[in-house]
């Protein structure tokens, strides 16, 4: 089909070669050059054909299967139209390569029909250079060829409703409607129905032919869509739609494959956090169960240390009659000598006086079985004075009675006997 695109590229080609100084024995070459190009910007159309297949009743004024088939010739032609004006720009290059130079008066006149090819022809009879003339001739002829076709084209173009010339602005959808409902006044829903059926061209460019058929006794609907003047084929359009979509896929699957990597990618950085939050959740239990444990030592140690250092500064005392004393094996001592301390075994010491807290010890004459304490003394006699180092108050009914530590430093981790009187 044809390509506007390259025909322009052409074109402008060959037209700032033609500001190129005037050769006059030579313009013959350049009036045909023209004319080639004149009827290439004119013939470029491509017909898109669209719309369901369908039967039309006898009688029908234009059947579906006739403008298909036309619209299959209109192809067809285009195509050749396409091949000699290729033919013709190659030419043209030969032209240009031989430094053929154009007079800027050849391309004043864009509209070389018939009757100038006619002029072209009598004076390339005139022509002496023999590679001038040659290269004329063959663009006269491929000139020839291209105006048969052209004509054969608007033979058939007479054969079909008149198009509808595509503004900006406009769609196919537009037209469609305004084909039915203005000019057969269908109601708007009928049309909608009718059009639903063929296929809609979704990119239409301004320059472009919409030519629209309606059989009313078949009730069917045809439309299809055409080059016109437009710098670009329908065919070209739906090719580069085609190819942005196949881009956009490619890029929108790349873009997948590459959040897939992403994915995977975050997915095992996930899996290696839960790997390693599960990892410090038991450090975590662990460390918790080893500052217990470290608790539970440093507790006991505290209270071993404090046990310590109370039984340091406490003073361990034995308490009893001289009789009960001597009979627990505590204290010795007769009539003739002196009482003395006769075992300090620790069992036989299990009460204590933490002297930072107190230095008084309280006891009870009912606690040792005697009806009253009249007073009492502490053994080693010769280490601790009474009234020196200690004192020793009863109360008026001798229920009990109070042992004062004067000097506490004295006592301190040390066994005393206290021996009631």
């Amino acid at each position: 089909m044809a390509n506007i695109f390259d025909d322009e590229e052409k074109v402008n080609d060959s037209t700032r070669y033609m500001k190129a100084p005037r050769s006059s024995n030579r313009a013959i070459i350049w009036i045909a050059l023209v004319a080639a190009l004149v009827i290439i910007a004119a013939v470029a159309a491509y017909l898109f054909l669209s719309g369901p297949s369908l039967k039309i009743k006898k009688g029908a004024q234009l059947k579906f299967e006739d403008m298909k088939k036309m619209a299959a010739k209109v192809d067809k032609i285009e195509q050749q139209i396409k091949k000699k004006q290729n033919e013709v720009f190659e030419l043209i290059k030969t032209a240009k390569a031989q430094g053929v130079e154009i007079p800027p008066e050849i391309y004043q006149s864009m509209d070389l029909g018939p009757e100038e090819v006619k002029a072209l022809e009598e004076r390339l009879e005139k022509e002496e250079d023999v590679s001038y003339k040659g290269l004329l001739k063959s663009i006269v002829e491929k000139e020839k060829d291209i105006q048969k076709m052209k004509e054969e084209l608007a033979n058939i173009e007479k054969k079909l409703p008149r198009p509808v010339v595509v503004k900006r602005g406009d769609t196919h959808m537009k037209i469609a409607m305004d084909f039915l409902t203005k000019q057969y006044n269908l109601p708007p829903d009928k049309a909608s129905k009718l059009i639903s059926r063929v296929n809609i061209f979704d990119y239409l460019v301004p320059g472009f032919k919409v030519w629209n058929f309606y059989d009313p006794e078949a009730d069917v609907f045809g439309t299809f869509v055409t080059q016109g003047d437009a710098p670009i084929s329908p065919n070209e359009i739906k090719r580069r739609k085609k190819q942005e979509l196949v881009s956009a896929k490619e890029k929108a699957e790349k873009k997948a494959e590459q959040l897939a990597q992403v994915k995977k990618s975050l997915e095992a950085q996930v899996a290696e956090l839960e790997s390693r939050k599960k990892q410090l959740q038991e450090d975590v239990v662990m460390l918790q169960e080893e500052r217990n444990r470290l608790s539970r030592q440093l507790a006991e140690l505290s209270s071993r240390v404090a046990d310590l250092e109370s039984r340091l500064n406490s003073v361990w005392y034995a308490v009893g009659t001289k009789a009960q004393l001597k009979k627990a094996g505590i204290i010795k001592g007769g009539f003739l000598t002196s009482t003395k301390i006769k075992n300090l075994s620790p069992s036989l010491f299990p009460n204590r006086l933490d002297l930072r807290n107190s230095t008084i010890i309280v006891l009870k004459a009912s606690d040792f079985g005697v009806p009253k304490i009249k007073g009492a003394w502490i053994l080693p006699k010769d280490f601790y004075q009474l009234g020196v180092d200690y004192m020793v108050i009863p109360s008026p009914d001798g229920q009990q009675i109070q042992i004062q530590i004067l000097k506490p430093e004295k006592f301190k981790n040390n066994k005393i006997v206290i021996v009631l009187k």
